[in-house]
């Protein structure tokens, strides 16, 4: 019995575990939000959702390192104080943020925009399998 409720409560620690920023993926939205945009307006977009996701990345980051903390510390019964004292995780807004930073490069393609400062490298072709001759 008691090895029962100790595997139950490391799956409660590790399902209750703040994700990694890294690990989040960008969200897409729907239609083309930054259609009516003009080039100077994709760059000040850009500049703030750049801003925004590397505050959520800083306190992602800093909870997704306590709940390892509380979980280690505390078992599962700290890890959920924590996450209440914490407050909700940043994993939205890191994907909402990415995607629109993902939006606003394809936009910024589309009108072919060249701002000083801003470079939006077009995506890289997909790798091919090359034949590698030996030297002689």
């Amino acid at each position: 019995m008691k090895r029962m409720i100790v595997i139950a409560a490391a799956f409660a620690v590790l399902a209750g575990c703040s994700k990694a920023p890294s690990a989040i993926k960008a969200t897409t939205a729907v239609g083309q939000p930054f259609a009516t945009y003009d080039c100077p307006a994709l760059v000040a977009e850009r500049v703030a959702y750049v801003d925004r996701l590397e505050q959520s990345k800083k306190i992602q980051g800093q909870r997704a390192a306590g709940d390892v903390i509380l979980a280690v510390g505390f078992g599962a019964i700290g890890l959920v104080a924590g996450k209440a004292v914490a407050g909700q995780d940043e994993e939205v807004n890191i994907g909402s943020y990415r995607g629109a930073i993902i939006e606003i490069d394809n936009e910024s393609r589309r009108k072919a925009c060249v701002e000083p400062g801003f470079f939006v490298p077009e995506p890289a072709p997909p790798k091919t399998a090359t034949s590698s001759s030996t030297p002689s």
